[in-house]
């Protein structure tokens, strides 16, 4: 199953600029979520 329309509406908007989702395990009574922050300046700089 494709999670990804389903993490981009709980997690704040524009984490995903900054962060990529880099494991995911389903398991029996939970879920576990990888991120790591990409290295990238924002526009500001």
């Amino acid at each position: 199953m494709n999670y990804d329309n389903f993490l981009r509406f709980i997690f704040p908007d524009g984490m995903f600029d900054y962060f990529e989702m880099v494991g995911f395990n389903e398991l029996s009574d939970k879920v576990e979520i990888y991120f790591e922050e990409k290295n990238t300046l924002s526009e500001e700089y």
